[in-house]
Parts: C-alpha cells; sequence; structure tokens
C-alpha cells in the first residue's frame, strides 16, 4: 500500500468517525503523571505513598477512586509493614499509535524498590502492570509477600451486593458503584487469590494475594514480575466478570484489538501500517 492509499485511509476513517481516539496521551508533570485513552484518564501522583489518586472512566464525570492519602498500592510486612515510597523516575518506554509503556521507579524505601511497568492501551477499558521488586537489603528477602500486591483501597464501605471474587477464567475481583461504573483487579497468575478484606481499620479493600510466586530475592537483584490488569468501566457484576476472558487472552500473548469496548467502531490503522 502507498503512503497515499495510507493517507486517504486515515482521511477516510476520519471522516467516519470524526471522534475515534487514535494514541493514548501522556503527560509528565512535576507533581504528577497523567494519562489519557477514549476509555479512562488516570492521574498517577508522585508523592508518597505514589499510586493512582484519580481513575476516571469515559462517560463518568466521577472519579473511581475517592481515597486520596493511600487508595492503589502493593505491601508487604518486613517485620514492619513497607509500602510503595514516592516515584523516583518515570521513563516512557513506548509511545505508539493505540499503546504506551511507562516504568515507574520508586525511591524512599528501605527493603525493597519497586518498577512498575505500566501498559496503557487505546480503546480498551483495562490496563497492565508488572510490578518487579529489587531488594535493598543486605540479606535475602521475600517478593511478593504478605498478599497486598496490590490492593485497592477505594475509601468507602462497599456493600456485599457492590463486589464478588472469581476464580476462573483467571483469579479477579470487582466492585460496582451506584453510578453505574465498575473498577476490577485481574490476576495473570492461576494461582493468585483475589480477596476483601478490612485493611487495619481504614475500611473495605479489594486485593489479589501473589504469594504463591514468592521468591527469596538476593542483594540488588531483581524479581519476576507480578502481573496483573486494573479495569474500570461502565457496567457492573456482569461486565466487569465478562472481560476476563478478554484479558486473559491478552496475557497469553494476543495484543488487545483497537476496538471500542462496545464493539462498534473498528481501527484498522495499526495493522495498516504493518503491513505498509
Amino acid at each position: 500500500m502507498t503512503i497515499r492509499n495510507l493517507y486517504l485511509v486515515f482521511i477516510m476513517l476520519n471522516f467516519l468517525w470524526p471522534g475515534i481516539s487514535w494514541s493514548v496521551t501522556i503527560k509528565d508533570a512535576k507533581n504528577e503523571v497523567n494519562i489519557s485513552s477514549d476509555q479512562y484518564k488516570l492521574t498517577w501522583k508522585k508523592a508518597e505513598t505514589m499510586g493512582y489518586g484519580t481513575a476516571i472512566p469515559s462517560g463518568s464525570k466521577k472519579s473511581l477512586i475517592q481515597n486520596l492519602k493511600d487508595p492503589f498500592y502493593h505491601g508487604g510486612d518486613y517485620a514492619g509493614w513497607e509500602y510503595w515510597g514516592a516515584t523516583g523516575k518515570v521513563k516512557i518506554l513506548e509511545q505508539n499509535v493505540g499503546k504506551s509503556v511507562i516504568e515507574y521507579q520508586s525511591k524512599g524505601t528501605k527493603i525493597m524498590a519497586y518498577s512498575i511497568t505500566a501498559t496503557y492501551w487505546d480503546a480498551v477499558p483495562y490496563f497492565m502492570h508488572e510490578v518487579r521488586g529489587t531488594n535493598l537489603h543486605k540479606e535475602a528477602q521475600a517478593f511478593p509477600v504478605s498478599g497486598y500486591d496490590p490492593m485497592f483501597n477505594p475509601g468507602y464501605e462497599f456493600k456485599k451486593e457492590e463486589f464478588k471474587i472469581w476464580k476462573e477464567p483467571i483469579p479477579h475481583v470487582a466492585i460496582w458503584q451506584p453510578n453505574g461504573y465498575f473498577i476490577a483487579l485481574y490476576s495473570k497468575n492461576p494461582r493468585a487469590r483475589a480477596r476483601k478484606g478490612d485493611w487495619q481499620g481504614k475500611g473495605s479493600v479489594v486485593q489479589l494475594n501473589h504469594d504463591w510466586q514468592l521468591d527469596m530475592i538476593d542483594r540488588k537483584k531483581q524479581s519476576e514480575p507480578v502481573t496483573y490488569c486494573v479495569a474500570l468501566a461502565k457496567g457492573g457484576e456482569g461486565e466487569a466478570h465478562q472481560l476476563a476472558a478478554e484479558i486473559k487472552t491478552m496475557f497469553e500473548g494476543k495484543e488487545p484489538k483497537a476496538v471500542n469496548h462496545h464493539g462498534k467502531i473498528p481501527v484498522f490503522w495499526a495493522s495498516i501500517k504493518d503491513k505498509h
């Protein structure tokens, strides 16, 4: 296909679907990183404890995260609890049409330094984390440990009928809110355990326990990744569970297609570019 024909296809698609989004936007500011796709808007807070401060799915005016202090993070008990520290470095590893990959590196921790490789796709309502721990201690340390990898604390008490845990097709847990949107966690590891808990009296939390893949990490060595997805979209129990099969396929190596979550807007630009 010639460049001229590619250009004509691009113009035609924009004419047919003028509202279509072609990329994930990343803005690295002083105190936060802003991530925007056609499915969600996220704010990564750099201060301790680093993590997502806001998460707004497409169509919603309200963030699904209301807890500004410690909404989303990992934690381990190393004879005293240690969590993700502050963000030390932000590296944009990849930024292509429909996909961006960022690495967040922690600072200020004493036992483990954390590296979070986050993959954001356009046109799908989920993103992926690969979390690795590097041992800063002089003796070998376990990772992951204590069952809080990750933990999501929305900052309010959700009712029994507003969340559910599944083991199949992959371990996952979801919370759906009265405003008609849900947020969910999905693990790549089939031995992981999704669960609900009460985090030291702070209220209801949901988490993925990855302790089954615990390994002893020598000094200055890095662990294998803890891999999971976070989804946020319109819907409830059914929609959250339905996504699990698609995410499992992605974990198995099939890159998400650039297709609107509701199946209305096919985007062929990536495949056209590859064939050229």
